[in-house]
């Protein structure tokens, strides 16, 4: 079969063989109130599209649930996806853990607390609905990533460069936790909670469970800053942590998360990381350090986590609404101040 965009393999070949960078972002970017109408409509396409004219090389696809199928077809014929294929560069377990009981026995809890407690009972009520309607279940997403996996090849092409990010804290029964075994090419954030379900409590440890179970590391500039129940974590010595693993040859990706909207507690301080990342005189926070750290002797995908309503926030947005074009301006200033911390 002939596909529209071969080059796109070519140019992720090329770039792989001269040790540069592959820039992806996230299609949970658009996951956010603030473009609801683009992540209910629109499709690998339009995704695909938004990466391009910024100037990066593709996406990191998040699954959808299959009920909006009418409504976005062209995420669920794997076929359908071969004219984007070659810019679907990784793709995303879902963390999606609500069921419509939950979500119903959760809503009805808070719902009394809204007079009191406002903006903040309010997300924790909308969270659950949005990740319900938006994203399919974490087995059903493992499906389609494996078959993204899959189809490339059968098209003729390399899939080495396919990573599929999962959660192994998530895998509770024993068939789950064998489909996850079975899980090509997977990589797992630096997350304490992750850590913590395999029992992984040094650098060191990160390195042998990793090759013990088959994946490599995504270092996630968010994820390896959090604490667990509130107490330090050993991943917090990002200066330690990240050389020790690059050195052992088992990082694969790099989450470059900012702007996390969905994570009351943490938004100014992702906020002005998502400043700093598309200001090149800004330091304000340790995203910067860390990336050039990673500069320093690491070169591989990189994937942009960036919620829309952040964007919205910092001023990327045209009469207090955030357009494809405000969005492709923040990944295209995301680019430069990338492509001087790894020039």
């Amino acid at each position: 079969m002939e596909i529209k965009t071969p080059a796109d393999f070519r140019d992720i070949d090329r770039k792989r063989l001269a040790g540069k960078n592959l820039y992806s972002v996230s299609t949970a970017n658009v996951y956010d109130p603030a473009t609801a109408g683009f992540a209910l409509t629109r499709g690998i396409e339009e995704h695909t599209m938004l990466a391009s004219k910024s100037g990066l090389d593709g996406i990191e696809y998040w699954p959808n649930n299959p009920i909006l199928k009418p409504i976005k077809p062209t995420y669920y014929a794997i076929g359908d996806l071969d004219d984007y294929i070659g810019r679907i560069l990784s793709a995303h377990q879902s963390p999606r853990g609500e069921t419509l009981m939950g979500i119903t026995a959760n809503t009805l809890r808070n719902i009394p607390k809204l007079p009191t407690e406002g903006r903040k009972v309010l997300l924790s009520i909308a969270r659950p609905i949005a990740a319900y309607l938006l994203l399919t279940d974490p087995q059903g997403s493992l499906r389609v990533a494996k078959s993204i996996h899959s189809r490339i090849k059968q098209l003729g092409f390399d899939n080495s460069h396919f990573t599929i990010n999962v959660y192994p804290d998530l895998m509770k029964t024993v068939g789950q936790k064998k489909g996850l075994e079975h899980t090509p090419n997977k990589v797992v954030q630096t997350y304490p909670k992750v850590c913590q379900a395999l029992g992984i409590e040094t650098p060191e440890q990160m390195v042998d469970v990793a090759q013990e179970k088959g994946f490599r590391w995504c270092i996630s500039t968010y994820h390896i800053l959090r604490e667990l129940d509130g107490k330090p974590h050993f991943l917090n010595d990002w200066q330690r942590v990240v050389p020790h693993l690059i050195k052992a040859g088992v990082v694969e990706q790099i989450h470059v998360e900012v702007l996390r909207t969905d994570m009351p507690g943490d938004q100014t301080k992702t906020l002005q990381a998502g400043k700093d990342m598309v200001d090149p005189n800004l330091e304000l926070t340790n995203v910067k350090p860390m990336l050039r750290l990673i500069a320093e002797s690491w070169r591989g995908h990189i994937t942009l986590e960036a919620a829309t309503g952040g964007m919205k926030q910092l001023g990327y947005e045209t009469y207090g609404k955030v357009k494809e074009q405000n969005i492709i301006d923040y990944y295209s200033d995301y680019r430069e101040v990338m492509n001087k911390i790894f020039q």
